[in-house]
């Protein structure tokens, strides 16, 4: 059974033998003209990304802006409000950065973190946070508020 199945009648064509002399009309220039750049090695240039037909591409055309600083400080950002909504953080101990990490508020363990927040929020009392930076309306609520707050 299995071994008298056969390819469909037309299915599989001979591969095109080039460069076998004039007979085969793939002769010579096997099938690729006079001379010109896709008749040279190495011409696949029509299906790459960006190839404009030997004009100037357009990301070469564009003029390069800014930089990116190999200085830059990689801060973590905290609301107050999650703080606060957070379950898995206990309100009446340290919050600091293991803490925060713990508590999937922040995602690296490295990064310096800012606290940032608005003023409507009702702070619970005996509150102590530390982080590496604070905006100023956040630091003036808490301390009004009678929660400590630790920077650096």
């Amino acid at each position: 059974m299995l071994h008298q199945l056969k390819n469909a009648e037309g299915s599989r064509k001979a591969r095109k033998r080039i460069g076998r002399g004039m007979g085969s009309t793939f002769g010579k220039t096997s099938g690729r003209g006079h001379k010109g750049q896709r008749a040279r090695a190495g011409n696949g240039k029509r299906g790459h990304i960006g190839f404009e037909g030997g004009q100037t591409p357009l990301q070469r055309r564009l003029p390069k802006r800014g930089f990116t600083s190999l200085n830059r400080e990689k801060l973590s950002i905290v609301n107050l409000g999650n703080i606060l909504k957070c379950t898995k953080l206990a309100t009446n101990k340290l919050i600091d950065h293991a803490s925060l990490y713990k508590a999937g508020l922040i995602n690296h363990r490295f990064h310096r973190i800012k606290l940032l927040g608005k003023l409507n929020q009702e702070i619970p009392a005996g509150l102590t946070i530390k982080v590496d930076l604070m905006s100023h309306q956040v630091k003036k609520l808490l301390e009004s508020k009678g929660a400590s707050v630790e920077i650096g």
